[in-house]
């Protein structure tokens, strides 16, 4: 179930670090965002071929998901690699999950840990995110808990909600003086408030539905109004399938 869980969210939700992005590439997102794929996959392809990494990253994701352009594992991965070899943290997560799935590559679990580390480095949460559960679950890497937990709330901090419900049932599902059932409520609910997308909403909303009977009502006015108060830390960040960007000023932060 976890893994499934993992799945739908790394397909629906990688993010990276934002950097200034070209002007073909700000083009081509904007494309992606209406819908207009092939003009998307024009927009970009020179500056891909060029060695831009965010249009190589973008034209990666349109032959990957078959987007406008005939889908195309091959050149997926090829683009990929390419932008995360020049340090593009969302190509990095892209090229891991590639190589923890078998997607255009044989499975290697090493190999896909090394490009989560890469990405986790750099401090981007879903890099985290993955280099987490590469931890919890000891893929390609020996199992380490503790240092799971430290990635899951860097990036549930920074406002990732696929990092803050794993954090929350992390600690719910702790034993002993390791649970932090209150804890785990108060992430659920932010999770739930953050998120865009229904079924991570859900998933949210269930978590709190499992703890809440466990607490008097001192406890579930404590919790939710520490999530109310929550606020991310760093700049404020909006996410979709290319990236995180930074959210608009006037625009209520969420999250996908």
């Amino acid at each position: 179930m976890a893994n499934a869980m993992r799945t739908f969210f790394a397909l629906l939700l990688l993010i990276a670090i934002p950097r200034p992005a070209s002007a073909d590439f700000a083009a081509a997102e904007a494309a992606v965002k209406r819908g207009e794929y092939p003009s998307a996959y024009l927009a970009c392809r020179s500056e891909a071929d060029a060695g831009d990494a965010e249009c190589q990253h973008l034209v990666g994701y349109l032959y990957q998901e078959g987007l406008g352009v005939p889908l195309n594992a091959t050149e997926a991965i090829r683009l990929f690699r390419r932008a995360a070899k020049r340090g593009l943290a969302i190509a990095q997560c892209h090229l891991g999950f590639a190589y923890e799935r078998g997607f255009g590559v044989s499975p290697d679990d090493f190999e896909a840990v090394h490009w989560y580390r890469l990405a986790a480095a750099q401090g981007d949460p879903i890099g985290e995110y993955f280099m987490a559960f590469s931890l919890l679950e000891g893929r390609g890497v020996a199992k380490d808990r503790g240092r799971a937990i430290e990635l899951l709330q860097h990036a549930a901090d920074r406002g990732y909600p696929p990092a803050q419900i794993e954090l929350a049932f992390q600690l719910e599902t702790a034993r002993g003086a390791m649970r932090q059932a209150v804890r785990a409520y108060m992430w659920y609910r932010i999770a739930a408030r953050m998120a865009n997308n229904p079924k991570v909403r859900e998933r949210a909303i269930q978590g709190q539905y499992r703890l809440i009977i466990e607490f008097s009502s001192q406890e579930i006015v404590a919790a939710r109004n520490a999530a109310e108060d929550w606020k991310p830390v760093g700049p404020r960040l909006e996410f979709g399938p290319l990236g995180a960007r930074p959210a608009p000023a006037q625009v209520y932060y969420r999250g996908s």
